[in-house]
């Protein structure tokens, strides 16, 4: 056996295995790095779908409640992870945009309701 190889049934050494070494630990910092990306991207997005919620309300309420409340779970899946303010600030608006939103239903509910049966009352009988 020649120096290079080192004793019989000890980790091998030489050029290529510590190049191997090299690359997993590159590997390995990368899918760290990843993780951090994907948890920032989760807090995000949540806000911006809370974002969108607000934008939504004026056009529809329905799509509003449901962009509210997914981006209350995107933002609520986030600070488990990794609290960061922008998630904190999406909960604090989900919550305020579900709440408004509800509001905004029940209103239109309100005042939708007597107009439609206006409206069918008015209709020309046969």
């Amino acid at each position: 056996m020649t120096e290079a190889h080192g004793v019989r049934g000890s980790t091998p050494r030489g050029p290529i295995f510590k190049n191997i070494y090299k690359i997993k630990k590159q590997r390995d910092n990368m899918k760290k790095e990843g993780n951090k990306k994907n948890k920032d991207w989760q807090g995000i997005s949540g806000f911006t779908l809370v974002l969108a919620g607000f934008l939504s309300l004026l056009m529809s309420p329905i799509l509003g409640l449901i962009f509210f409340i997914v981006g209350l779970i995107f933002c609520l899946i986030q600070q488990k992870k990794n609290k960061t303010k922008i998630g904190k600030m999406g909960i604090i608006l989900g919550i305020v945009g579900i709440i408004l939103n509800i509001a905004y239903i029940i209103i239109l509910i309100q005042i939708w309701i007597p107009l439609i049966e206006e409206s069918l009352q008015n209709l020309p009988t046969s």
